[in-house]
C-alpha cells in the first residue's frame, strides 16, 4: 500500500487536523516520508492511532530529514513510537499545529505538509529509532503505559550527590540533537541522570547508555510550560490540551493534567515562570500541587538572567509562606553544542545548569524521592558540597532542623571565577517579616576551591528557613542550595496567582 496525505495550514487552521487510512491486512512495517518547507521546521507534529485506538507514534516534525517508521522492534521504530504488529483496519492520522511556533512564523502561508505512507518499502533506514529497548509492550488497553520501565533499577549503589539535567530536548520534539548525541554529551558533562522533557510528547524507550534516563514531558501551552518528572504513561490530557490550545477552557484541561500528575505521584515543576513570552499565566494552580520550580533555565539565553533571578526571589516568597517547593535547574538545551543564541557568549548545552541530587544509591525512584524532599543543589560552572551538622544528626538541603544550633560547611570546587557566598534566611516575626540576605565572610580560597564555615541558631518557635547561594563578583549565578527549614506555618497563599499578586 502506498498513499499520500496532504494538509494546508494557515493561522485559521484547527490546532489538530485528522485524516484516516485503511490497512487491509496486518502489517509488520509502516513507513512515512514527510515533506514541508524547511522554514516551517517545528511547525507541526504527527500522531498516529491504530485500528484499536492505540497511539502508535507521536513526533514533532522538526530538525533534519523526517523518515519515520513503525515496526515490530525498537530498532525499526522511530523515537516516540510503539513497536509491534500493525493490525488491519482504520487508522487515524493527526497533524497537530505547534501554535506557539505558528504565531511567530514569518514565512509564507498557507504551508503544505505532505506525508507519503508506505507499507511496501524495504528501506530500513529511519531518521531516529528508539534504540535498545522500548518501555511499552502492552498494546491492549489503548494507552501508552511504561510497563517495561524499571523505576527501581539501581544504576549506582553509592550514597552521594548525583548530577543531571531536568529540562532537555531531542529530535523527538524541537531539539537538534539525536538521543545518541545527547547521551554522548551527557557523559562528557559527567552527568548521572537525564530527564527528557519534550513538548507534549514522550519518549517510549531509550538507547543503551550508562546515564540513567527518567521519563518526563514538558506540558506546553499558551498559559505556560510545566515539566512532569517520573511519568508512568502518556499523560491523559495532552490531546485535549492540544485540541483546546486557543480556547477558553484550556486552563481547565491544564489543571486536570496537573491533578492527574498529583494522583499518579509524578512531580510537577513550573518552568521558567518569568521568562519573556513563555511566562507562567495559569494562576489557579494550587501551590500544594507544585513539587518543583525551575530557578535557573538556560542561562545562555538573552532574557534568562533577569528571569532566573526573579524566579529565585519568587521561590523565596513561597518558602516564606511555609511551602517547601524544591528549586531545580534545567538547561532547556535545543541547539547543537557548537551553536550560540543571538548575543550569547556561551554555548547552550545539556548539563548547564547542573542539578545535583543527594541519594543513597541511584535509581529513578530514589532520585525522584530525594528531589521531592529538597535534597537538591543547582550549579553553573562549578561543583558544590554542603554539610550541616548539629549535636545529634546531619542535615541536607530540604531537611527540617530538629536542633537549636547547627554548623554549616560549604565548599565550591572547580570555580571558573571568584566565588562569593550569601546566606538567605527568613524568621517569622523577626526583621519585620523581611527576607534577609547577607554576604558570608571568611571564605578560604585555594586554587579554584572556596570554603566557608558558619553557624545557624534557631530563634523562637516560629517558621524559619536558611538557604545559600553563590555568585561571582559581578553578581552572576554560580550555585544554589535548597533551604533548611524549622517549624511550620499556616499558608496565606493557596493558588499560584495569590503569590504572583504579592510579587507584583
Amino acid at each position: 500500500m502506498k498513499e499520500q496525505l496532504s494538509w494546508s495550514i494557515d493561522r485559521h487552521s484547527d490546532p489538530v487536523l485528522y485524516r484516516e487510512i485503511a490497512l487491509k491486512e496486518d502489517t509488520k512495517q509502516l513507513f512515512l516520508q514527510v515533506q514541508y518547507p524547511k522554514e516551517f521546521e517545528y511547525g507541526s507534529f504527527l500522531v498516529i492511532f491504530d485500528s484499536n485506538g492505540q497511539m502508535r507514534l507521536q513526533k514533532l516534525l522538526g530538525y533534519g530529514e523526517q523518515k519515520i517508521g513503525i515496526g515490530t522492534s525498537p530498532q525499526n521504530t522511530t523515537v516516540g513510537g510503539v513497536p509491534g504488529i500493525l493490525p488491519k483496519g482504520i487508522y487515524r492520522i493527526a497533524l497537530g499545529i505547534f501554535t506557539e511556533y505558528l504565531e511567530r512564523y514569518e514565512g509564507t502561508l498557507p504551508v503544505t505538509v505532505q506525508i507519503t505512507i508506505d507499507t511496501d518499502s524495504t528501506d530500513p533506514s529511519l531518521t531516529q529509532s528508539i534504540g535498545a529497548s522500548c518501555w511499552i509492550d502492552d498494546l491492549t488497553d489503548g494507552k501508552m503505559v511504561f510497563n517495561r520501565y524499571d523505576r527501581k533499577k539501581i544504576y549506582n549503589e553509592q550514597t552521594r550527590w548525583y548530577k543531571g539535567d531536568f529540562h532537555t530536548h531531542t529530535r523527538l520534539s524541537d531539539g537538534k540533537q539525536t538521543v545518541e548525541d545527547a547521551m554522548k554529551l551527557a557523559k562528557e558533562m559527567q552527568m548521572d541522570f537525564y530527564v527528557p522533557t519534550e513538548h507534549n510528547l514522550v519518549h517510549t524507550g531509550w538507547i543503551d547508555t550508562p546515564v540513567m534516563p527518567v521519563p518526563g514531558v514538558e506540558i506546553t501551552t499558551g498559559l505556560g510550560h510545566c515539566n512532569l518528572f517520573g511519568i508512568t504513561q502518556y499523560p491523559g490530557y495532552i490531546t485535549a490540551i492540544m485540541e483546546h490550545v486557543n480556547q477558553p477552557d484550556l486552563e481547565d484541561y491544564l489543571l486536570m493534567q496537573i491533578q492527574e500528575a498529583k494522583e499518579k505521584g509524578w512531580l510537577v515543576s513550573i518552568n521558567h515562570p518569568f521568562l519573556h513570552i513563555w511566562k507562567w499565566k495559569c494562576k489557579k494552580i494550587a501551590l500544594e500541587d507544585i513539587s518543583c520550580m525551575e530557578i535557573v533555565n538556560d542561562p545562555t539565553y538573552q532574557y534568562a538572567k533577569e528571569a532566573n533571578d526573579e524566579t529565585i526571589d519568587f521561590l523565596d516568597l513561597l518558602h516564606k509562606d511555609g511551602y517547601c517547593i524544591t528549586g531545580v535547574g534545567g538547561s532547556d538545551a535545543h541547539n547543537l553544542p557548537d551553536e550560540y543564541y543571538p548575543g550569547a557568549k556561551e554555548h547552550s548545552v545539556t548539563g548547564d545548569p547542573a542539578t545535583f541530587v543527594y541519594a543513597e544509591g541511584l535509581s529513578p525512584e530514589k532520585l525522584l524521592s530525594n528531589v521531592k524532599k529538597g535534597h537538591v543543589c543547582v550549579t553553573r560552572h562549578c561543583n558544590i558540597s554542603f554539610q550541616a551538622k548539629g549535636k545529634w544528626k546531619e542535615y541536607l538541603p530540604g531537611d527540617h532542623i530538629e536542633e537549636e544550633t547547627i554548623t554549616i560547611r560549604i565548599q565550591v570546587t572547580d570555580a571558573k571565577t571568584p566565588a562569593e557566598l550569601y546566606a538567605v534566611s527568613y524568621r517569622d516575626g523577626v526583621l519585620g517579616e523581611q527576607i534577609q540576605k547577607i554576604k558570608v565572610p571568611g571564605g578560604k580560597k585555594q586554587g579554584d576551591t572556596y570554603s566557608w564555615e558558619c553557624y545557624y541558631s534557631v530563634m523562637g518557635s516560629g517558621w524559619q528557613w536558611l538557604r545559600f547561594e553563590v555568585r561571582d563578583s559581578d553578581g552572576n549565578f554560580m550555585a544554589y542550595t535548597n533551604p533548611l527549614y524549622y517549624g511550620t506555618k499556616e499558608h496565606c497563599f493557596i493558588q499560584l496567582g495569590d503569590a504572583l499578586e504579592e510579587m507584583d
